[in-house]
């Protein structure tokens, strides 16, 4: 299951910055009757634009491989039945006459 929230936050109420904060969370169930090992793979965005910024990245739990691209592989061993999350946020800061265009990069692994 996949959770996606974004906001405005207060970093964006001053001057001619916009601050976007966005969130997801992946929710995972294992429903064997077995542990498993999983690998899952998220991507933090990157800017090539100097008038865009990504800060407070905040990844939990912490991944086991970052990427110069962005991608980052978390490592989840869950019990049989049990439940875990995994929690992605970051902040987009920008000029306000600036519009990002998220363009994605990269393939299926």
């Amino acid at each position: 299951e996949r959770e996606d929230r974004e906001y405005e936050t207060s970093e964006g109420l001053f001057g001619g910055k916009r601050a976007v904060r966005y969130e997801t969370t992946f929710k995972i169930h294992n429903r064997r009757s077995y542990g498993i090992t999983m690998d899952c793979y998220g991507a933090v965005p990157r800017s090539s634009d100097d008038r865009i910024s990504i800060e407070n990245v905040q990844l939990n739990p912490a991944p086991v491989e970052k990427e110069d691209n962005g991608i980052v592989r978390f490592r989840l061993n869950l019990k049989a039945n049990e439940r875990s999350s995994i929690r992605m946020s970051f902040q987009l800061i920008h000029d306000r006459d600036v519009l990002p265009v998220v363009r994605a990069a990269g393939g299926s692994r």
